[in-house]
């Protein structure tokens, strides 16, 4: 996929919070917010629109995390790792 800091990187993650699975979505989700940058907050505030409500869930609390905002539940995407998956993420 790429190195999360790259440009590549990025864009794969971003592609990704529109795959067809629930758990790709989500998955990418938590990495665009460990990304941290600026350029992440668009494809969050298209997560916020999922379909599914833990994709939802958890690109609102990145967005709260990165503006800086009071948080939740925030200890799950804290602690959730992407090698926690069986199915390696890839998208595109």
């Amino acid at each position: 996929m790429g190195a999360l800091g790259s440009i590549e990187g990025l864009l794969a993650l971003t592609q990704c919070v529109a795959d067809e699975e629930q758990w790709v979505r989500e998955e990418a989700v938590i990495a665009l917010y460990r990304v941290g940058a600026p350029e992440v907050v668009p494809a969050l505030r298209l997560a916020q629109e999922d379909e599914d409500r833990h994709v939802r869930m958890y690109a609102a609390e990145a967005l709260k995390r990165l503006m800086g905002g009071v948080i939740g539940p925030w200890r799950v995407l804290k602690s959730r790792t992407l090698t926690q998956r069986q199915k390696p993420l890839s998208c595109g």
